[in-house]
């Protein structure tokens, strides 16, 4: 009913509406009072119990945690808060990601942060360092989820730590959070079990190294055997870990900083090709890690059959949806992918959202949180060997990234030999060496990424991790691998390109009919070519490389054999039984994907950039070599292309 005379937009309500009106708004407001209250008699009936805790630093705050001392590898929590309206509504603004770790500024200013026990909260302001972002307080947070509303729950998954945790809530952004809360201390009760098992090759056939990481820097073995829960043999494992003062700058020495605890690395020998090996780490002071097993590696074999998968630039997810520095949520489908990739049977699935994790609980998301069941082992099984061509975690300087990636992979790592290359974000810094000099590493400078990943280098770990570089090469099955590292000097006379060039050339192909060659960096990419590799592409030719596998470019892209930038056909090159290389791009394992730009080059035969997915490869005797792309999350095949030898 409009009035007389009045503006036709200003509605009149009759008395009985504005009576409803009246009564909603005082049912809203008892109802918020209720459950304003119901929560606090929780929160204090459940801390005299004993079983969460509560603490406030403004009396109008709420902010509850019913799980405080957590049991096993990890545990679901729930936080509660009720905060005042102008606590999400007022502020300066989050820093949040998507799906795809494309990174934006909104206006909800609550969050929920985890920290180790040992955090400064001090607030910092913005900083210019490099790979640095917000949260800006002296301890990044391990993870935290933004809220929009004044009042609710919030659900989070917390991973057992070497060190306890702190659960805070703040409001006023990222840029210069205020606690609302006091810190809610979260423990575990197995703090010091061995955690981030996983395996790698070393120079021999019959060895398989095994790395763990510790609390505590007592001594630890592998214990091993030929069954199931039954371990006659010790590996006595050697101990290392780095400090601060041993990286190259903020923010791995500052904000980001997080102590490695102790690394190990032990040895096992005498493992028979197929031979099941069964293996538990620790010692009985500290406790065991869970049972895991491999198989004895192909020996070197001209007529063998290799199952490979080979991935880069993937990064690490939290599964419970929660924030990190550059997380990279489609990592999580990589990973789930990676660890049915050779199985016979697998199906395309259904794309899905990543608006709510826990409803996919049937999905392989979950493999971190769930079993390891004897169908999917049998298929992991399957994989002979796992090559992350850099770019690994993307911990850029923040520590507590390292922890959450080696847990994501743990499931494949303690089971398949995951053998790293070493990629910008893990190695350049100025000063350090390398021979870019970018700040893409964030002040890691290479270390911590070769303290966890012991690669069979040539040289010593320590000259590794120094002014030497992660490259090395063995032969499995019917192939010879060479990983080189992008991120050195590599020009003739570079002690670099003396280890390829003597190594290459000295393959023997009559035991290992293949070739394949891996680097960070590509030679070949969108339209180009480095100029950085311009030295090295006739050795590759000389030594008649079948595969280049390279990452960085966040994209797939496979060339055809090769050379100088032009194609090579049967008829021009020198050899009926090789052509040139092929070039393969796969940098799109979970990281924010590159579009491609125009024009596309004449050599490029495939390329895609809407998918992040991961690659096998079969090595089937001397007679092909098989390549297929997939996409993750749906496992669906993009592309395959087959290389034969006509002449075996």
């Amino acid at each position: 009913v409009h009035g007389e005379g009045m503006n036709s937009r200003t509605p009149v309500l009759k008395p009985a509406a504005r009576r409803w009106i009246v009564l909603a708004g005082l049912a809203t407001l008892a109802l918020t009072t209720l459950a304003f209250t119901f929560l606090l008699n929780f929160s204090s009936m459940s801390t005299e119990n004993g079983d969460s805790s509560s603490a406030a630093e403004r009396e109008d705050i709420l902010f509850n945690i019913n799980a405080t001392s957590l049991t096993g590898d990890g545990q679901w929590i729930t936080a509660t808060w009720v905060v005042l309206e102008s606590d999400v509504t007022e502020g300066s603004g989050n820093y949040v990601c998507d799906r795809y770790a494309i990174c934006t500024t909104t206006s909800t200013n609550l969050w929920v942060g985890v920290f180790p026990a040992s955090a400064n909260f001090t607030v910092i302001g913005p900083k210019n360092w490099p790979t640095s972002s917000a949260p800006w307080l002296a301890t990044f947070p391990i993870m935290w989820k933004t809220l929009s509303q004044s009042m609710g729950q919030v659900e989070l998954f917390i991973e057992r730590q070497r060190e306890d945790q702190l659960i805070v809530l703040f409001g006023n952004g990222t840029t210069y959070p205020r606690m609302l809360s006091s810190p809610v201390l979260v423990t575990f009760d197995s703090s010091g079990v061995p955690s981030h098992v996983h395996i790698a090759r070393t120079s021999r056939v019959d060895e398989m190294r095994v790395m763990w990481s510790s609390k505590y820097a007592d001594p630890a073995v592998v214990r091993w055997g030929f069954e199931p829960n039954n371990y006659p043999y010790v590996a006595a494992a050697s101990c290392f870990t780095y400090g601060r003062d041993d990286l190259c700058g903020a923010p791995a020495t500052t904000v980001g900083w997080m102590d490695p605890g102790y690394l190990f690395s032990a040895v096992i020998s005498g493992v028979e090709e197929g031979q099941y090996a069964y293996y538990i780490v620790g010692n009985d002071e500290h406790g065991w890690s869970l049972e895991s097993r491999f198989r004895g590696l192909t020996r070197p074999n001209r007529n063998a059959v290799l199952n490979i998968t080979t991935v880069a630039d993937m990064g690490l997810a939290y599964i419970d949806g929660s924030l990190c520095h550059m997380g990279d949520p489609a990592s999580l489908e990589t990973t789930a992918g990676m660890e049915m990739a050779w199985d016979d049977q697998i199906t395309p699935l259904p794309d899905f959202s990543y608006d709510d994790f826990r409803s996919y609980s049937s999905y392989p998301l979950f493999h971190t949180a769930r079993p390891l069941t004897s169908a999917a082992q049998e298929t992991l099984d399957r994989t002979d060997i796992i090559f992350h061509i850099g770019d690994i975690s993307y911990a850029t300087g923040y520590g507590s990234k390292w922890d959450r990636f080696l847990k994501q992979i743990e499931r494949l790592a303690s089971r398949i030999p995951y053998m790293t290359g070493q990629g910008n974000h893990e190695r350049n810094f100025p000063g350090s060496h390398d021979y870019y000099q970018s700040t893409d590493s964030g002040g890691e400078c290479g270390k911590p990424h070769v303290a966890r990943f012991v690669m069979p280098t040539p040289l010593p770990q320590s000259e590794v991790a120094g002014a030497a570089g992660m490259w090395y090469s063995f032969d499995q099955g019917p192939v010879h691998f060479v990983m080189m590292d992008t991120e050195m000097p590599l020009s003739v006379g570079t002690p670099q390109y003396a280890f390829l060039e003597n190594d290459l050339l000295s393959v023997d192909r009559s035991v290992t009919p293949w070739i394949i060659f891996m680097g960070h960096r590509p030679m070949y990419w969108n339209s180009e070519i480095d100029v950085h590799f311009q030295e090295l592409e006739p050795l590759l030719f000389q030594a008649q490389v079948d595969l280049c596998l390279w990452g960085h470019v966040h994209h797939t892209q496979i060339s055809c054999p090769v050379y100088n930038g032009t194609c090579v056909n049967a008829t021009i090159s020198p050899n009926s039984t090789y052509i040139a290389p092929i070039h393969a791009v796969i940098g799109n394992a979970g990281h924010e994907l590159s579009p491609l730009p125009p024009p596309r080059a004449d050599w490029v035969v495939y390329q895609d950039d809407q998918y992040y997915g991961y690659s096998t490869i079969q090595a089937r005797g001397a007679a092909e070599l098989e390549m297929k792309l997939f996409a993750s999350g749906t496992n669906q095949l993009l592309y395959e292309f087959v290389i034969v030898k006509e002449s075996v």
